[in-house]
């Protein structure tokens, strides 16, 4: 199961390299136990299924399967599922037979098909291809496939541990590991990259969503509450005309209209005839000098 971190709980981490190399190993190894006691009980109908494998078995499977999840993990996506199931059928004679040969050098083979009419060196047959291909078939859509899906689930309060790169505990330390289980972190970086692109989309939904907020309130305090510093052009239109409506009513006050000053002119003029007029009729010849 695939859970999400929350504040209180780390992400889950994949498996670490090691780990599902033991659960390849360990498939591998019940797997041949079940295919030998299956075939004693075919052949020489043996009802007590006696299995039998080697120790070996466990190295053998556990690397074999881990270099077809690096396969699998590389043509998922060009190849189709038979196309695949053949390739790893080959690479598992080839591996067969690489093994075989290293062991048979210290006379610790486990297996020998010199018994089988297509064998090669005893160490690989040609009948075994049809149940390689099966296994194939099996180890990719069961076994690889769930292995890569697998994570660590931190318990509540546990603490980093040193020196590992990871959580303390785990495989071999009592606890659990947070490193990046090489293979497994393709899907971890596909699952971390989606969730960061909708954290992503959910920041700018919720920045638009706080910006139009903020418009909006703007404009309700705009319309309830109008600018007095920028006043409208009706009212600076108003302001000039009473400005020039003053200007020329100071300029009238100081300069007097044109049928004032005329007036005061004639005033003038008629002042100075009575003053010249003045002496000559005032002064009048005394008779009794004559």
């Amino acid at each position: 199961m695939i859970t999400t971190a929350t504040a209180d709980r780390p992400p889950p981490v994949p498996l670490t390299v090691l780990s599902r190399w033991y659960l390849y190993a360990i498939h591998g190894y019940f797997c041949e136990v079940m295919f030998t006691a299956a075939w004693e009980f075919v052949v020489n109908c043996n009802w007590k299924f006696p299995g039998v494998t080697s120790v070996w078995a466990l190295f053998i499977y556990g690397t074999c399967i881990l270099i077809v999840e690096r396969m699998y993990l590389g043509l998922r996506g060009r190849c189709p599922l038979l196309v695949r199931c053949l390739i790893y059928t080959l690479w598992t004679y080839l591996w067969e037979l690489a093994t075989g040969l290293l062991l048979r050098q210290f006379d610790a083979c486990p297996w020998d098909y010199s018994q089988f009419r297509y064998n090669f060196l005893g160490l690989i047959t040609a009948e075994y291809a049809l149940p390689w291909f099966c296994a194939s078939v099996l180890v990719e859509r069961l076994v690889i496939h769930n292995t890569l899906r697998l994570r660590y689930h931190h318990a509540p309060g546990s603490q980093a541990g040193a020196g590992g790169g990871g959580e303390g505990g785990g495989c071999g330390g009592g606890g659990e590991r947070e490193r990046d289980g090489g293979t497994g972190g393709t899907e971890r970086r596909a699952a971390e990259r989606r969730a960061a692109e909708r954290r992503a989309a959910e920041r700018r939904a919720a920045e638009r969503r706080a910006q139009s907020s903020r418009a909006q309130s703007s404009r309700a305090q705009s319309a309830e509450q109008p600018s007095a510093e920028q006043p409208s052009t009706e009212r600076r239109a108003a302001e000039r005309r009473a400005a020039e409506h003053r200007a020329q009513s100071s300029r009238a006050q100081k300069q007097p209209s044109a049928e004032h000053r005329a007036a005061e002119r004639r005033a003038a003029k008629r002042r100075a005839a009575k003053r010249r007029a003045g002496p000559q009729e005032g002064i009048k010849p005394s008779t009794f000098l004559l």
